[in-house]
């Protein structure tokens, strides 16, 4: 019972946004960036613990598998020169439908006789999630999880 297979399934819905203002040559140039993603995340890990009386610590590490949808990647750009105002709409970044990453976490959980309660603390960090070649782009998140269970 010490050591175990857990696999979750979650939903996660994350946006970016950026507005710069920049100067080349002459001209003042405005760059307006929004990200959007929906992501459904599989994340499988060993979990190893601690008994300790009413409290259980445990240690969780794995792989992550995640599918992102839902995606929205623009980048709007406008330069001004003088009276000219040029303006133009591209995708920001190529965000891969699937990528794979590796989580880790500590925990802890209370018991009280048919109830559990508790809480765990997760760092995630993606392989890679823009699949043009030459660049690299991933992504890391902290999450903080509640955990409940009546038996």
């Amino acid at each position: 019972e010490r050591i175990a297979m857990q696999a979750e399934i979650y939903y996660t819905k994350a946006g970016f946004y950026s507005f710069i203002t920049g100067h080349q040559g002459l001209a003042t140039a405005y760059y307006e960036t929004n990200i959007d993603v929906s992501t459904l995340a599989v994340p499988i890990t060993v979990k190893y613990t601690f008994p300790a009386g009413k409290y259980s610590f445990f240690l969780n590490a794995g792989a992550e598998f995640d599918s992102n949808f839902d995606t929205t990647s623009s980048l709007y750009t406008e330069k001004v020169s003088g009276t000219t105002v040029d303006t133009y709409e591209s995708e920001a970044v190529n965000i891969g439908k699937h990528q794979m990453g590796y989580v880790g976490g500590i925990g802890f959980v209370r018991n009280l006789g048919k109830l559990k309660f508790g809480t765990t603390l997760r760092y995630y960090q993606s392989a890679k999630v823009r699949t043009d070649p030459g660049y690299h782009w991933d992504l890391s998140r902290l999450s903080l999880s509640l955990i409940f269970r009546v038996r």
